[in-house]
């Protein structure tokens, strides 16, 4: 996976939160991995149908 994006000079690094930077990494790697069932972020993520683009500028 590539996280460069939410690096420090990234095109995704602000918002510069914990949160914004999970849900870049945690959507990065869910896209990667093809189904939610290989996708287990012990309870600090949760399964959505909404389009992370739609509310992030970088996902």
């Amino acid at each position: 996976m590539d996280c460069g994006p939410i690096q420090l000079g990234g095109e995704c690094y602000d918002p510069n939160t914990a949160a914004s930077h999970a849900a870049f990494a945690m959507n990065l790697y869910y896209q990667s991995h093809g189904n939610k069932w290989d996708c287990d972020f012990s309870n600090s993520a949760v399964i959505t149908n909404q389009d992370p683009s739609t509310y992030l500028s970088c996902a």
